[in-house]
């Protein structure tokens, strides 16, 4: 299992970035599956903040980074 970090940027910086951890199996999946990590982790970040990805792109989280976090 490898954590990685998915980083959301103002693209405008008015806000400060927001971040959360997701795990996947390698990082063969992530290449593989890029959409659908990216997705879940908007979707963990919306879960914690009480908001709609929609929301998060109208606020001007436009701009997405990955990298790995841990690996264990």
């Amino acid at each position: 299992m490898i954590n990685l970090q998915v980083t959301l940027f103002d693209t405008n910086n008015r806000y400060r970035p927001i971040s959360t951890i997701v795990k996947v199996e390698n990082l063969q999946y992530y290449k593989d599956n890029v959409q659908a990590v990216r997705h879940k982790a908007i979707e963990k970040i919306c879960a914690k903040r009480y908001t709609t990805p929609k929301q998060l792109a109208k606020d001007g989280y436009n701009q997405i980074k990955v990298r790995v976090y841990q690996q264990q």
